[in-house]
């Protein structure tokens, strides 16, 4: 099913991690505090945007390619 992948799937992946964040950030917060490094926060987010829509864009531009 991945080689049916197209951009809209991104866009709701984008939503969910972007949502999944905000929530793991604002729950890091209220438990650690604000002395915890805002650069992870955003490492997290643009880590897990990139693992699960990267790749499944990677396997449907490689299953084009062939």
């Amino acid at each position: 099913l991945w080689k049916y992948v197209d951009i809209w799937e991104v866009v709701e992946i984008l939503k969910a991690v972007t949502l999944s964040s905000l929530v793991f950030s604002a729950g890091v917060l209220l438990l650690v505090g604000h002395g915890f490094p805002r650069s992870v926060l955003v490492a997290d987010w643009i880590l897990c945007l990139a693992l699960t829509a990267g790749i499944r864009m990677a396997v449907r531009v490689y299953r084009d390619r062939l």
